[in-house]
């Protein structure tokens, strides 16, 4: 069983975020405490369906308390433990630099905490899975941050890290076709690389440009030209039905479209995306691609089959 699409910042340990809190507030001398882990999980789960601005606030709380290498190496190193206690035999890992730049660490610094977190967590499990590091870059962000991310990323090439992802909003501000020379850049040093695109523009122009993979690709499942853009290049779609429901881009688990791309022959595969934010794991989504949307098991298989033979990290 492999995970394409581990969300660093959304599958944090809950206890672990309340400690890190506490930690932050006696070094700053405020008398203030999480006592019971409730009060820190109303703050970062998703329980129903939000709108963008409250999820936008319950990750900005975790992203406080994620601003030094300590707390960085700490919930890589249990990340790496709580995938392969899954049973999970291969995963990525998808951090995004700079957003923990915020209180001086370089991305350098981000990259170098994180990557020590897996290496001692790897050393924890025996070496029982294999976690590849994507580094993502935010559509939203100025170029020059996203230039050196990937930059930063070919420096790190024979390490975990393994690819680029382009993330960040998707209401349609930052279309991707504007981001032709970091695609260009990426794929002129040879990485793989994954696109959070719904936008049926989004989609074909990924996939004519390169694309490995693309996470969920809603509002493109009525496009005969993304579907057959997605097959022609044989281009994996990722899905998260719990994800999509949580922040109300499908009415329902049951409408979300993955179905409809397999049996268009479109290459699907479950992820969990943020396990800890929408509560869920790889297991669960297969789960529920299984039996809740019926897609058939052919059809997952060929997904995750075809997942690991172009999986980032070789």
């Amino acid at each position: 069983m492999i995970e394409v699409n581990c969300k660093f910042i959304g599958s944090c340990r809950v206890k672990t975020i309340a400690e890190l809190y506490n930690q932050y507030y006696n070094a700053v001398g405020i008398p203030l405490e999480f006592d019971k882990l409730e009060e820190v999980r109303e703050k970062i789960i998703v329980s129903a369906p939000v709108e963008k601005e409250e999820l936008q606030e319950k990750e900005e709380f975790v992203l406080k308390v994620l601003q030094n290498a300590v707390s960085l190496e700490r919930v890589a190193y249990e990340l790496v433990l709580d995938l392969a206690n899954e049973g999970l035999t291969y995963a990525e890992i998808n951090l995004i630099p700079s957003l923990h730049t915020r209180k001086g660490l370089s991305q350098r610094e981000v990259v170098d905490a994180v990557l020590c977190g897996i290496g001692r967590g790897l050393g924890q499990v025996e070496h029982s899975i294999k976690i590849g590091l994507v580094l993502g870059i935010l559509r939203q962000e100025d170029k020059e941050v996203n230039h050196e991310t990937i930059l930063l990323a070919n420096r790190y090439k024979g390490t975990c890290v393994c690819g680029l992802r382009i993330s960040g909003t998707d209401d349609g501000s930052y279309p991707l076709f504007l981001f032709g020379e970091e695609i260009n850049l990426i794929r002129s040093m040879r990485f793989s690389y994954a696109v959070d695109a719904d936008d049926e523009m989004d989609v074909i122009y990924a996939c004519d440009n390169g694309a490995r993979r693309i996470f969920q690709g809603l509002h493109a499942s009525l496009s005969k030209q993304a579907i057959h853009a997605l097959r022609t290049h044989n281009v994996i779609l990722e899905c998260s039905a719990k994800a999509s429901y949580l922040t109300k881009k499908i009415p329902s688990l049951s409408s979300h479209p993955m179905r409809t791309y397999a049996e268009n022959n479109v290459l699907v595969i479950p992820c969990s995306y943020a396990r800890t934010t929408f509560g869920t794991n790889t297991k669960e989504e297969l789960f529920d691609a299984s039996h809740i949307l019926a897609v058939p098991y052919q059809c997952l298989s060929k997904g995750i089959e075809m997942a690991e033979k172009l999986s980032f990290h070789k």
